[in-house]
């Protein structure tokens, strides 16, 4: 099997998807960012911009060698996510339990995101980063009501997962 240069045609709309992965990323970095969490702008960009790469160039090379699956890149993404989710959870666990949880999910979502954008599926990519906007600041709008109404506190405790 051998591979010649990819066409620079290839190459542009290669950028053009991880540099779209990457601005999703960075929305929902910016959502964790404000939320005071520990994963933010940057790491949620990176995720999705590695991710996208990564599935989009084993789409390249597949098409350029004519064999290969690149789902198995897919699967190697998955893989190191999980890896990067598991020790943002250790390294923040305390006292009461295991913290970090969400933003530990939103980086295993990102890099989801990251891939469908890099396998050319962008508005699946978009859906999915507004479903993850709306569960983290809507969901966590509904907590904080539910929160004070039951609680009758005027600030709320710390009871998030992060």
């Amino acid at each position: 099997m051998r591979f010649s240069t990819f066409t620079l045609a290839d190459q542009a709309w290669m950028v053009a998807r991880v540099s779209f992965a990457a601005a999703l990323g960075g929305l929902i970095g910016f959502e964790r960012r404000n939320a005071g969490k520990s994963a933010g702008i940057r790491t949620h960009m990176l995720v999705a911009a590695a991710s996208a790469l990564a599935v989009g160039l084993g789409e390249l090379v597949r098409i350029q060698a004519g064999t290969g699956d690149p789902t198995r890149m897919m699967h190697a993404v998955v893989t190191g996510i999980g890896f990067i989710g598991g020790g943002m959870i250790y390294v923040q666990k305390r006292a009461r339990g295991p913290y970090g949880l969400t933003s530990a999910a939103t980086v295993v979502l990102v890099a989801g995101l990251g891939m469908a954008a890099g396998a050319g599926a962008p508005l699946l990519a978009a859906a999915g980063t507004v479903l993850a906007l709306i569960t983290l600041r809507g969901v966590q709008t509904v907590e904080d009501r539910i929160h004070l109404r039951t609680s009758g506190e005027d600030e709320r405790d710390e009871v998030d997962d992060d």
